[in-house]
């Protein structure tokens, strides 16, 4: 039985960037690095919630492109979008305007350095995902 969403890989062109981009404008922490036998990084964990992460590989390493890949955006669940699209201003990003989805929850869309779409999504108490997925009382 599935439990949650372990975590996101993105490949991306400069690790470091990126690892910058993900700790400055949206605040996640940077948890580990996996390098493999031969001294090459092979990840970086960065901790969007409790055992929830993007997992950040460097460009080359692993590559598992595929023609047919169906990705094509990460969500996150943020609590204030005032403040995140404040901090990632502040950080010197762009982000697009807020607006009300056909969901009926907030939602802002910005992009990384690799061009990955992020969308940040505030719930609201009346949004369709809160409105199907109660919590078991």
């Amino acid at each position: 039985m599935v439990t949650g969403l372990g975590h996101v890989n993105l490949g991306v062109s400069d690790i470091e960037k990126s690892v910058e981009f993900y700790s400055k404008a949206l605040g996640m922490e940077e948890m580990f690095r996996l390098i493999n036998d031969e001294g090459v990084l092979c990840n970086v964990y960065l901790k969007v919630c409790h055992q929830q992460y993007i997992e950040l590989s460097p460009a080359g390493y692993k590559p598992t492109e595929s023609p047919t890949q169906s990705f094509r955006h990460i969500c996150l669940h943020v609590s204030d979008m005032d403040a995140v699209i404040a901090r990632v201003k502040e950080s010197g990003y762009a982000i697009g305007t807020p607006k009300t989805g056909a969901d009926g929850n907030l939602q802002a869309f910005m992009r990384d350095p690799d061009d990955t779409i992020i969308e940040l999504m505030q719930l609201s108490p009346t949004g369709m995902q809160l409105s199907v997925d109660r919590k078991p009382e």
